[in-house]
C-alpha cells in the first residue's frame, strides 16, 4: 500500500512539473487527449519494471479487449447454459460457486440469449457479476454467525454473495448493506437483495465515510462487525474493457481527487 502511495505521489509531482513547463497536459480542454493522459499516468507507475516491456504491451492490449459477460448461477441446469453457449469458469468450483461467461460480441448479437439472461436475472436464478467482483466476498469468507458490513454496497451483488455464503452454511449471521445514493440504495439495492429473500439482509442509506456506530440492543454494547467490505468510489479505470467512455473522458486530476474520500472510508471501516 505504501509503495503504491509513493507511486501516486511521484506521478502527481511529474504531472505538476509538466504543467509548469507548459507541457501538453489536458486540463479544461487542453491539448493532451484523455487516452494519452491515461496511458502516460499508468506507464509512469512502472508496474512492470525495466524488463517488463512485453507485459506492459499485453496490459494495454488486454484493456482494449472486450470484457466477457459473466453470470453467477444460483438455480439453472448446466445443460441449459451449455446449450446457450455459456462456458463455465472452473476456478470458482472449489468455492462452491457456479460461474459462467460468454463472449460479449456473441451476447450483443444474440437477442434470444440476452432476453433469456435478463429474464433469469429478474427471476433471481442468475446474477450478472464480473469475475473481479466475485473475489472480495470470497476473500472475506464469512463464517456462521458473522455480522458483515458492506459499506459501498449498491448495486448489491457482493452483499448478495455474502448472504448466500452465510445461508449456504445453514447457520445464522447478518449482512448490513449501506450506500450513500438514495436511488441506488432504495431501488437498485433493494431489488438485488430481494433475490435472497433472507432475514439476514438489511439495507441502510448512509455515507460510508461517516457510517454510524450501532448499538446491540441485546447487550447495549457497541455492535462489532466480523467482516467489512468496502468497494470504494473510484475513477473507473478498470471498467475500460466494458465502458469505452473511459478512454475519452479519463482525467488524472479527477482520479487523484478521489484519494481523500477513499482514505476516509478506509479509516472509518477500520474504526468500525
Amino acid at each position: 500500500m505504501g509503495r503504491h502511495g509513493n507511486r501516486d505521489k511521484k506521478a502527481q509531482k511529474q504531472w505538476l512539473s509538466e504543467k509548469r513547463r507548459g507541457a501538453d497536459v489536458e486540463e479544461d480542454g487542453g491539448l493532451l487527449k484523455a487516452e494519452e493522459d491515461f496511458r502516460s499516468y499508468y506507464d509512469s507507475q512502472d508496474f512492470f519494471g525495466p524488463e517488463g516491456g512485453e507485459e506492459q504491451a499485453a496490459f494495454w492490449e488486454s484493456l482494449r479487449s472486450a470484457l466477457p459477460v459473466t453470470l453467477r448461477v444460483r438455480d439453472v441446469a448446466e445443460d441449459s447454459l451449455i446449450a446457450l453457449g455459456w462456458k463455465r469458469r472452473r476456478e470458482f468450483d472449489a468455492a462452491g460457486m457456479s460461474v459462467w461467461e460468454i463472449d460479449s460480441s456473441q451476447y450483443s448479437r444474440d437477442s434470444k440469449l440476452r432476453n433469456w439472461a435478463e429474464r433469469e436475472n429478474r427471476r433471481g436464478t442468475v446474477c450478472f457479476q464480473e469475475l473481479v467482483s466475485l473475489v472480495p466476498a470470497l476473500l472475506l469468507a464469512p463464517k456462521p454467525g458473522d455480522v458483515c458490513l458492506d459499506l459501498c454496497a449498491a448495486p448489491g451483488n457482493k452483499s448478495l454473495q455474502l448472504i448466500e455464503a452465510l445461508a449456504g452454511q445453514g447457520a445464522g449471521g447478518a449482512v448490513l448493506s449501506a450506500d450513500n445514493d438514495p436511488q441506488r440504495c432504495c431501488l437498485t439495492l433493494h431489488r438485488v437483495l430481494g433475490k435472497a429473500a433472507s432475514p439476514m439482509s438489511c439495507a441502510a442509506l448512509a455515507h460510508a465515510g461517516h457510517f454510524p456506530v450501532l448499538v446491540d440492543n441485546s447487550s447495549s454494547d457497541r455492535l462489532h462487525y466480523s467482516k467489512i467490505l468496502a468497494d470504494v468510489p473510484c475513477s473507473g479505470d478498470g471498467t475500460a474493457r466494458k465502458n469505452s467512455q473511459v478512454w475519452r473522458s479519463w482525467s488524472r486530476r479527477d482520479a487523484l481527487s478521489l484519494q481523500r474520500l477513499q482514505r476516509q472510508i478506509l479509516l472509518r471501516g477500520l474504526y468500525l
